[in-house]
């Protein structure tokens, strides 16, 4: 009887967890994954700008109701076409806040918090405000540092006076 001990384990090469994924797909699934894709996301994107749109025309009905005739036109004719078009192009930046927000609710909602997906999503724009002024602010208190190690200050403020105006700008529009 032979022993179980002296007989050599043979063992298998481990393959990528990538390469058996795609192994049992081929080229075809994956072309047709991303075209559903595709048309899911456009789907989506042609009912986010609707929705815009028809919120919109609804707000001009009501504009028109309560006797406003000059806002109502306002609205209906420069209002709606540039709200399309921002809902149209902005569609991709708010699926990424709501996905993010979906995220965090859900985290919230694990660890027994009970949040709103609306302070959820205040939460995530927060974080991407502070992101972006802090962002500016990092890369103008560089460039300030820089102009006082070269001795050229007043140079500082005549290049980038637009910029220090556009970041109070956005501080006071985010935080107030």
């Amino acid at each position: 009887m032979e022993n179980d001990l002296d007989t050599p384990i043979m063992e298998y090469p481990k393959k990528s967890i990538f390469k058996r994924f795609f192994k049992g797909m081929g080229i075809g699934t994956l072309v047709a994954g991303g075209g559903i894709l595709y048309i899911l996301f456009s789907i989506l994107q042609f009912a986010f700008t609707a929705i815009v749109g028809l919120g919109m025309i609804g707000w001009t009905i009501n504009l028109f109701s309560k006797g406003s005739i000059i806002f109502g036109l306002l609205v209906l004719l420069i209002g709606t076409p540039l709200a399309i078009g921002f809902s149209y192009y902005l569609f991709l930046f708010l699926l990424i806040l709501i996905i993010f927000s979906a995220i965090i609710w859900g985290i919230a909602r694990i660890f027994g918090l009970t949040i709103s997906f609306a302070s959820a999503g205040d939460f995530v724009w927060t974080i991407i405000r502070v992101l972006i002024l802090g962002g500016m602010a990092f890369v103008g208190i560089a460039g300030f540092v820089e102009a006082i190690r070269e001795k050229r200050a007043l140079y500082f403020f005549k290049e980038y006076w637009l910029g220090i105006l556009f970041f109070c700008f956005l501080f006071w529009l985010f935080f107030h």
